[in-house]
């Protein structure tokens, strides 16, 4: 098995023609639903052996070539869907490797900065280990119908006081990246959450404003999702 970043104008039946393998290979080793939707910097598992030679108007594609990091954009005054993650260092944790990009993917279409995602995707999903994530790619809990359609679970509620359990429908996507970016534009969307974009610098300011708009109930909820930035160097995406 070999990997492989996806840059700009790549295909998946070009990815497998250059690698000698098939586009299903290539769709079901990494979890793809729709084969003709790639994100370009994210990276591919590629099944079999070595790529074919590449294309001689691509060569700095070829899969042996290494593609040098490219310089991280300032933060816009507004988000904006045109950025690049390109080449994140590796941490070594395996979550973070896989998930960074996504990550750095919704700072730069909703502005919520890559760090408090990352923070919020580690706690509400434990790492990525909750049936929820593992089933449907939701890493934050959000109810309704994604992308991917629901997965219903049983789960508990407070009404009027009295815990109660009930069978909810909670939303569905076909990766990571999708969860990452349907959650950061909920918060974008819902007005509550406004005075948070006014620290998209200061993503601990940023927790302690979603903590205050009544996102999550717990009282050291903005205190745990600011020690997992800081223990785990969580800000290097946001820059």
């Amino acid at each position: 098995m070999s990997t492989y970043r996806i840059a700009r104008g790549d295909t998946l039946s070009e990815l497998a023609a250059r690698f000698g393998t098939t586009v299903s290979k290539l769709a079901k080793s990494n979890g793809i639903k729709n084969p003709d939707l790639i994100i370009t910097g994210h990276t591919l598992e590629v099944p079999g052996g070595a790529p074919s030679k590449a294309p001689a108007k691509k060569p700095a594609s070829s899969f042996q070539r290494a593609r040098p990091p490219q310089p991280s954009a300032p933060t816009p005054s507004a988000p904006t869907r045109t950025g690049r993650t390109g080449a994140l260092p590796k941490t070594g944790n395996a979550f973070l490797d896989k998930y960074g990009p996504g990550a750095v993917r919704s700072m730069q279409t909703t502005g919520v900065p890559a760090s408090v995602t990352l923070a919020q995707a580690i706690l509400e999903s434990g790492w990525g280990r909750s049936g929820l994530t593992r089933k449907a790619f939701n890493f934050f809990g959000i109810k309704g119908t994604g992308p991917a359609g629901s997965l219903t679970v049983r789960t508990r509620e407070v009404v009027n006081g009295r815990s109660i359990y009930i069978n909810a429908a909670f939303k569905a996507y076909h990766n990571a990246a999708e969860s990452f970016i349907d959650h950061g534009k909920m918060l974008r969307r819902l007005s509550r959450y406004a005075p948070c974009f006014r620290y998209r610098n200061d993503p601990a300011q940023f927790c302690r404003e979603l903590q205050k708009a009544g996102y999550a109930t717990d009282p050291n909820y903005a205190s745990m999702l600011t020690n997992i930035i800081k223990q785990y160097g969580l800000a290097r995406y946001d820059r």
